[in-house]
């Protein structure tokens, strides 16, 4: 647990929630890097990606953190794959956290990274990949303050 929240799988009910923290979570990426900007539509796509993902999928999970009732914070994860020539090509996928500014370093993205790494070692995985934008300090540093280390560097270009 934590100081005054809980991680838990996310509910029907949460589902309000974790869109109004996922905006969060968009406006801040787009406000440090355009690059990053969404498209109008993007809420929409997002809640029915949610609803999908929740509801159906064995190899995803939604996870919460809710203290007394108000979700502050989310992260979704996934089992993925690559190419089947590779050793270890399954490993878990973390494609989104956001903790509500407000209950920053409190423990919540720490409590949510560790049960979200449970439930990747649950399901037979031995790593967890992501990304980071560059741009993203202060995910830098969270990220390394849980253990994870440079993998890859993804490169950009303008090329019209």
């Amino acid at each position: 647990m934590g100081q005054g929240f809980v991680v838990r799988r996310m509910a029907p009910g949460d589902m309000d929630a974790v869109v109004r923290l996922w905006n969060g979570e968009v406006e801040y990426h787009e406000s440090i890097d355009p690059r990053l900007k969404v498209r109008e539509d993007a809420e929409e796509g997002f809640r029915r990606f949610l609803s999908r993902i929740a509801a159906s999928r064995a190899d995803v999970i939604v996870l919460v953190a809710d203290a007394g009732g108000e979700i502050v914070g989310f992260l979704i994860g996934m089992v993925r794959e690559r190419t089947p020539v590779f050793v270890r090509s399954r490993h878990g996928y973390i494609t989104d956290i956001y903790v509500d500014p407000g209950f920053r370093r409190r423990g919540v993205g720490r409590k949510l990274v560790e049960a979200a790494e449970e439930w990747f070692i649950s399901q037979g995985l031995d790593h967890v990949r992501l990304q980071v934008s560059a741009a993203n300090e202060s995910g830098l540093a969270f990220w390394r303050s849980v253990g994870f280390g440079d993998y890859f560097l993804e490169l950009w270009k303008e090329v019209g």
